[in-house]
């Protein structure tokens, strides 16, 4: 086996793996006795409704998460790697994984309850911190890509999407 079959495979395990630990996080039920901590890593990440299900925004970043961290370059791997035996085994493997976590899924989906203590414990107002939306932006200057000074006074009543 080549380095890039290697390092391919690699690459694919670890986003398999970050995929199922995103997944667990997302979909554990939680009791009353569920720190804090965990509740509200699922409402901020997630959304967590009351029913302990995330919302449509929580569910779009499971769906979406594992698709976007492939780049070209893996998905070029991962085909030389298809044209392999161990390739093929791995895919397979991979393909009956994905399966039974769309079966457990979708079990935790249809056994959701009604409420979710852990989030009704913390309360509105424990989970309300989080919210970004009703605040105002704090202070910032940027140099944009000619050299000049840019504030965000200069978009105010207008909606700013800033990335880095």
């Amino acid at each position: 086996m080549r380095w890039r079959d290697v390092s391919g495979l690699t690459a694919f395990a670890l986003v398999a793996l970050i995929t199922v630990a995103w997944w667990g996080l997302a979909l554990w039920p939680l009791g009353n006795d569920a720190p804090a901590w965990l509740a509200r890593t699922q409402y901020v990440c997630f959304g967590t409704q009351p029913d302990g299900l995330p919302d449509a925004s929580g569910w779009l970043a499971l769906i979406l998460q594992p698709a976007l961290m492939f780049g070209e370059s893996m998905l070029r791997r991962l085909r030389a790697l298809a044209r392999t035996g161990a390739g093929r085994t791995l895919f397979a493997g991979v393909a009956a994984a994905v399966l039974v976590g769309i079966g457990a899924a979708g079990k935790r989906v249809v056994t959701a309850g009604r409420w979710n203590p852990a989030v009704t414990a913390l309360g509105s107002a424990d989970l309300a911190v989080y919210e970004r939306l009703d605040r105002p932006a704090p202070g910032l200057r940027l140099t944009d890509q000619h050299g000049e000074t840019l504030t965000l006074e200069r978009f105010v009543g207008r909606p700013v999407l800033l990335t880095f």
